[in-house]
């Protein structure tokens, strides 16, 4: 690799940190409060010093100087914090919304696809689905909860259904869709 393509990288993850971090203080209100009174603490300190000079002048560039630096800590403060945030790893992934159902795995490793086994779980109660062939459709799973009789149906027999949830999640892990995860459950459970 060129140091000309190291550079770009480099360049290009600085501006992805920078906006990230502009866009998490514009999130967060609790930032902005403190911006705003660091700058009347910054402002407080000016008059003091200018009384204790015996000099009583403050100009608007004073003013704008104080606050600009102000800014410019806080966010460089907000991007540290994005930049050594812990973050979600797809080992973490062993929780995903499919079909209406709350499936669950022991966690992966990237690259470690069709080794896992999907536990039904029940979006209203969260005891493990039982799953049994369908009394009147042949091809059809029926998978029921014990604790609140919760039930769903499912085309293909348990083994076809567990490979197609092998397939998805897959699928979430090779396109990141996987850190969506959290969302999918949460929308599921309103």
């Amino acid at each position: 690799m060129s140091t000309v393509e190291t550079f770009g990288r480099l360049k290009q993850k600085c501006k992805e940190g920078f906006s990230d971090a502009i866009n998490s203080i514009s999130k967060n209100i609790f930032t902005w409060l403190i911006v705003l009174i660091g700058g009347i603490c910054l402002f407080v300190l000016m008059l003091v010093r200018q009384y204790l000079d015996h000099t009583f002048e403050v100009s608007v560039g004073q003013i704008l100087l104080c606050s600009a630096v102000f800014c410019i800590i806080v966010v460089l403060v907000n991007w540290a914090i994005y930049q050594f945030r812990p973050r979600r790893k797809v080992s973490d992934y062993c929780t995903d919304v499919i079909h209406d159902i709350i499936w669950e795995w022991e966690s992966l490793q990237y690259g470690e696809f069709g080794n896992i086994e999907p536990i039904p779980i029940c979006p209203v109660c969260s005891y493990q689905l039982h799953y049994q062939d369908h009394p009147l459709q042949q091809d059809f799973t029926l998978l029921e909860c014990e604790g609140c009789h919760w039930w769903t149906e499912l085309k293909g027999d348990y083994d076809s259904i567990k490979t197609h949830i092998n397939k998805i999640v897959e699928h979430r892990m090779r396109s990141d869709d996987w850190k969506n995860a959290r969302e999918r459950i949460k929308e599921l459970k309103k």
